[in-house]
């Protein structure tokens, strides 16, 4: 599950400000900070977590906030969603049956 992180979850994390109008230029250094906390950390359950729970979440700048929740919860959906998958079935109606 973690190689899915850059790719889903945290696709917003990418060293750099998150919304194109970013008002600060602390942004990225927070941007930074949370990509090594979240590879540090080791733990698949963070791809499910709600983005309030990355405490650094709440330094970033209203615009980049904004932009990273609404890219967070996308990327969880797609975690949700392939998560059978990482149990050996092939959707969650699979798993339903």
């Amino acid at each position: 599950m973690l190689k899915d992180l850059p790719y889903c979850t945290y696709s917003w994390v990418r060293g750099t400000c998150v919304s194109a109008e970013c008002t600060t230029s602390e942004c990225e250094v927070v941007n930074q900070n949370i990509w090594i906390k979240i590879w540090a950390s080791g733990d698949d359950a963070i791809n499910f977590s709600p983005i309030e729970n990355i405490s650094s979440f709440k330094k970033l700048c209203r615009k980049c906030a904004n932009e990273a929740r609404k890219q967070h919860n996308v990327g969880r959906q797609k975690m949700w969603d392939k998560l059978p998958i990482y149990f050996g079935w092939s959707s969650w109606d699979d798993v339903l049956k």
